[in-house]
């Protein structure tokens, strides 16, 4: 497991001298996504559901950039370790465009929390050339270990722009994941209770 680094302000390199788009709050948000429910849109305050022994993964996505950058990041986001539990954090690609090399990445996972933070070593004008709009800043996947509602809950975000300057998206929005049980424990509890049901007819006509 990988631990957090010195502070994020402290790595980020001195910014050359190039043009930024000044940041607009009107666009820009941040919030967390299903990609593999297709019913579940984004941006918006997204709701998936699981069945107790599944796997489910949830991307951390941000959007609206147009022509700013994404330069660095250190955001945590919170669940119900009762309800979930992280199987892998996987790392996106767009502050090192496809190559770990080029940016610093490093994730904690304390007792229900994710803690992660990357850092571009990429020259602004090549992020604001080939960094998209709209990027994954990192996965995770959980499994579902018990039934309930876990909500996903945005605890710190703090996203660098290209000029090496903090800033905050006009709006980040959590999720939730609802772990339900599985379909053959739904039949087999069914069955139990049918046995009871029927049981107790038999013992009341005696």
């Amino acid at each position: 497991m990988l631990h957090r680094s010195n502070s994020l302000h402290a790595l980020i390199p001195v910014a050359a001298c190039l043009a930024f788009a000044p940041l607009s709050k009107a666009d820009i948000f941040i919030g967390v996504d299903f990609p593999n429910t297709p019913d579940v849109d984004f941006p918006g305050s997204p709701a998936a559901t699981v069945n107790v022994g599944s796997s489910i993964t949830a991307d951390v996505r941000i959007t609206g950039l147009d022509t700013r950058v994404v330069s660095a990041f250190e955001i945590s986001l919170a669940f119900s370790p009762s309800i979930l539990q992280v199987q892998s954090v996987s790392q996106g690609s767009g502050l090192n465009l496809g190559s770990p090399a080029n940016s610093s990445w490093s994730i904690s996972t304390p007792p229900g929390a994710v803690d992660t933070q990357e850092i571009s070593f990429l020259a602004t004008s090549v992020l604001q050339q080939f960094q998209p709009n709209d990027l994954v800043l990192f996965s995770i996947t959980f499994l579902a270990v018990a039934n309930g509602t876990a909500p996903l809950t945005f605890s710190n975000i703090e996203v660098i722009n290209g000029a090496g300057a903090p800033f905050s998206p006009a709006a980040s929005s959590d999720g939730s994941i609802t772990a339900v049980p599985e379909p053959a424990a739904l039949a087999v509890a069914s069955a139990i209770a049918v046995l009871g049901f029927a049981s107790w007819r038999r013992l009341r006509k005696h």
